[in-house]
């Protein structure tokens, strides 16, 4: 049985009696399948309308029988005369498959993308799709592994499936700020005019560019606490304010972080209790801590 088979079976007969539906860990730990894998499976499910979802956190799924006498429907082969059978289709139908036959896989040509970074590919597509918008990711390997390949690849695979409105792949490297929090704050989140001496105009910051797009913050384990807490905040609540404003602004983007170490090496101890929460050993970061 597939993945696809096994959640909608225990869908249709275990969650029908249950008025708000099924979680995505709840359908994980009830069916045996990595919460990744099932994720991306009920997103598939949703865009079809074979499942529905709720609004809110946490968000719960559950059939849409109407969907499925809709099926019921289309499958039926009426007697058309001495033609036999004919199938009643969704005119709709064929644009979808045609539209799949022509989709690109963007990690087809990146080696060992179905043998040994298969698991990886897998992971990287799941955190993308998850509802509402993604997941921030973490991607940790040994230096010259393909780290920043990899994040292309994931901007890549975004911008073809539209999970990010326009195109926009900003680089910011942590390293050339490690020692000064205030001068990395001015360039991720820009400033207003008069915030310091010099700052004779309102500039726009890196975070501001790349709404809608996705930001890659390189060598992220060479930020000082204080520099991560305002990363961290901003990955939490998908807002922030610039220098010497008050006010606070929100960003659509796509946060993707590169790093040769564990987390468990460099992230602030006011973070670890929140990434360890979500069991993040695949490498992904929640866009919501919650």
């Amino acid at each position: 049985m597939t993945r696809r088979e096994k959640v909608l079976t225990y869908l249709e007969t275990y969650a029908r009696s249950m008025d708000q539906g099924v979680t995505t860990s709840e359908l994980s730990e009830a069916i045996g399948v990595l919460r990744p894998n099932v994720s991306k499976v009920l997103n598939q499910l949703v865009r079809e309308g074979r499942v529905k979802k709720t609004n809110g956190r946490p968000v719960h799924y559950f059939v849409n029988h109407a969907a499925g006498k809709d099926e019921m429907k289309m499958q039926q082969k009426p007697n058309i005369g001495f033609a036999g059978y004919a199938r009643i289709r969704d005119p709709s139908t064929k644009g979808e498959v045609a539209a799949k036959k022509h989709e690109v896989d963007v990690f087809k040509s990146m080696i060992g993308s179905r043998d040994s970074l298969k698991n990886q590919v897998e992971q990287a597509k799941a955190a993308l799709l998850y509802p509402p918008h993604g997941l921030n990711t973490l991607i940790i390997g040994p230096t010259g592994s393909g780290k920043t390949y990899f994040a292309h690849k994931m901007y890549h695979f975004a911008l073809g499936r539209k999970i990010i409105s326009k195109k926009g792949f900003t680089t910011f490297n942590c390293a050339d700020y490690a020692h000064n929090p205030q001068l990395l704050m001015s360039h991720l989140f820009g400033y207003v005019k008069g915030a310091f001496t010099g700052a004779n105009a309102d500039k726009a910051g890196l975070i501001q560019e790349a709404d809608g797009g996705m930001l890659f913050l390189d060598e992220v384990h060479r930020l000082p606490p204080e520099g991560q807490e305002m990363i961290f905040y901003f990955m939490d609540h998908g807002t922030y304010s610039r220098l010497g404003e008050t006010a606070s602004a929100s960003c659509g983007c796509q946060t993707c972080l590169r790093n040769h170490r564990g987390p468990e090496k460099f992230i602030t101890a006011n973070f670890c209790p929140s990434y360890s929460d979500y069991h993040s050993a695949a490498g992904f970061l929640p866009k919501k801590c919650t």
